[in-house]
């Protein structure tokens, strides 16, 4: 670094950086009549699945999901 015409070596440097922390939080439970909510940043849910929805699939032993004739 010039300082004054002269060069002067840097010994350190102190900088910040920004973190983010995203968090998700998933519930598995038999007390709700939904099997699973997605829900949007602020908490407010986006999509549910009822056991209704469910049950109106079916699943094959490949693990294949097609809905029920």
């Amino acid at each position: 670094m010039d300082a004054n015409g002269m060069r002067v070596p840097i010994l350190g440097i102190e900088y910040e950086v920004p973190v983010y922390v995203h968090t998700t939080t998933s519930e598995v439970t038999t007390t709700s009549p939904y099997r699973l909510v997605v829900v949007d940043e602020n908490g407010k849910p986006a999509q549910v699945l009822t056991e209704a929805n469910l049950q109106s699939y079916h699943f094959d032993e490949q693990k294949n999901v097609t809905p029920n004739a």
